[in-house]
């Protein structure tokens, strides 16, 4: 989850912006793992055989190295000791009641299988996987912080706590075109004025993943409220006026006294049928109910003092603001050398997954081919020629024919973009061009000298338009529908008579 109310708030003022999987080219991206799973947990299996979660793992990776990212995929550690009720209210809402389980418990052994089975696979096709000290999105963040990545997909907010400068989240994959939507620290200081230590004050006030129940912070502090706090501080240090909050003297708030309900001014509505309101002067008998500003001092204070009123609330939580919540977010991170990606193991992933291997190819080829267009790897298909070209999803296409060098598994035909295969084999296609306008100078020719001219030259004729001859009379109709019959019949025409409103061309 991360924060309560954080992504909220961000796409409420429209900071992020929707990109296009081509404009992630060259970039290397740091993928925190567990939400995948979670994401692929919820839609469930479709099949006993097939575990959903590694499906769609394969079938993301595959999808992002062939637009040209670079992935490392990061999975969560030993979790803080201030996050276990958080993740015993998680499994037990996530696993154990799917399978009738009312007992809380605060390991992750369900999700832990999963990673672990997901590190395995990505093992076998090649993509690094690193083991986070502690929380995933907390190395995503100090990779993307260190600039050893150039940005982080998560759906967890609390990674820009942890100091993330860009955060893709939603990644959505269709015929047409995949695209993410795009939070960049920048555009968030730009737009509202907030840093990463505004944020670490939002989650104490509102409730994040480290707070008692993972949800509440201070009661009766929500969203709205805690943003307005933060915008009343701008350009102070909002960790340590937090911090003050604990030597800060309790704050005069005068009472609220009574108010008419129709003028909303100091006096009662009884009142001001007697005489007139003080401070608008008008008879509020038979008025309907209206918003007037009042000046009063209890009006003046509560618009003034949002700091009080939170303040008050906080006094409630022992301990607020909790320093341990807060250096959690803000200790450094010891970051561990991303390892290189390396080439796919076929036979390792048969074996892991016991998968049928034409399931296996199915999904995992265009991996291969990609590899063997981008890196000329040659250890598992080789490149035989090019089938056609065409156009899919608005782009040239050449169908290019393999053979597949694992298992005998034999020829495979396989879409690829026309300027990867150019930069692949510039000898190759340029042949195939010139083969391909070869063939269509060869069929105008033969068009042009063709004698099937019939259909052309007939409606290149100048066409009248047939029409009875008004004079007939009732003694002569039927001849007359004889011969319409008859001109039909050469026209090609099914029916057998030709009404008035017909409208047929001769020569």
């Amino acid at each position: 989850m991360g924060v309560y109310g954080l992504w909220d708030i961000l796409e409420e003022n429209k900071i992020g912006t929707t990109r296009s999987l081509k404009d992630l080219r060259n970039e290397t991206l740091a993928v925190d793992l567990a939400p995948w799973i979670c994401q692929s947990e919820a839609v469930g299996s479709t099949s006993s055989n097939v575990e959903t979660y590694i499906r769609n793992l394969i079938s993301r990776v595959v999808k992002l190295i062939r637009g040209g990212v670079k992935l490392v995929f990061v999975i969560d550690g030993k979790p803080p000791l201030l996050k276990q009720q958080t993740i015993a209210n998680r499994s037990n809402t996530r696993f154990s009641k799917k399978r009738g389980f009312s007992r809380i418990t605060c390991s992750r052994n369900e999700l832990d299988a999963r990673l672990k089975k997901c590190c395995e696979v990505l093992e076998y096709l090649g993509i690094p996987c690193l083991k986070a000290d502690g929380e995933a999105e907390a190395t995503c963040a100090a990779l993307n912080l260190n600039r050893n990545v150039d940005a982080c997909i998560t759906n967890d907010s609390d990674v820009f706590l942890y100091g993330a400068r860009k955060v893709y989240k939603n990644i959505t994959f269709n015929k047409q075109e995949a695209t993410v939507d795009c939070y960049e620290m920048k555009n968030i200081w730009t737009k509202l004025k907030l840093n990463r230590d505004s944020f670490i004050a939002m989650a104490l006030l509102t409730g994040c993943d480290y707070t008692v129940d993972g949800k509440h912070g201070v009661p009766g502090v929500g969203k709205v409220k805690a943003l307005k706090l933060l915008n009343l501080w701008q350009g102070k240090n909002t960790l340590q006026a937090l911090r003050d909050w604990k030597t800060k003297p309790k704050p005069e708030i005068p009472c609220k006294l009574l108010h008419c309900t129709v003028c909303k001014h100091l006096g009662t509505k009884n009142k001001h049928f007697k005489g007139s309101c003080d401070d608008c002067g008008r008879d509020c008998a038979n008025g309907k109910d209206t918003f007037n500003e009042c000046n009063c001092p209890w009006h003046l204070h509560k618009n003034e003092s949002i700091e009080d009123e939170i303040w008050l609330k906080a006094q409630q939580v022992d301990g607020f603001p909790p320093e341990e919540i807060i250096q959690e977010f803000k200790k450094p991170r010891n970051v561990k050398e991303i390892p290189r990606a390396h080439a796919p193991c076929l036979d390792g992933l048969m074996k892991c997954l016991q998968w049928t291997p034409d399931f296996i190819m199915k999904i995992v080829l265009p991996l291969l081919t990609y590899r063997a267009l981008s890196l000329k790897e040659k250890s598992f298909v080789e490149f035989i020629g090019i089938e056609k070209m065409r156009i899919l999803n608005r782009r040239e296409i050449y169908d290019v024919k393999w053979l597949v060098l694992v298992r005998g598994y034999g020829e495979h035909v396989s879409p690829e973009p026309r300027q990867l295969v150019k930069a692949a084999y510039p000898d190759v296609v340029k042949k195939f061009s010139e083969d391909l306008e070869k063939k269509r100078n060869v069929s105008k020719i033969q068009n042009a000298s063709s004698g099937s001219k019939e259909m052309t030259d007939f409606f290149k004729q100048k066409k009248r338009k047939f029409v009875p001859d008004k004079g007939n009379t009732l003694d002569n109709q039927s001849a007359d529908d004889d011969e319409n019959n008859n001109l039909a019949k050469e026209l090609g025409s099914s029916s057998s008579v030709i009404d008035d409103n017909d409208v047929i061309y001769v020569q």
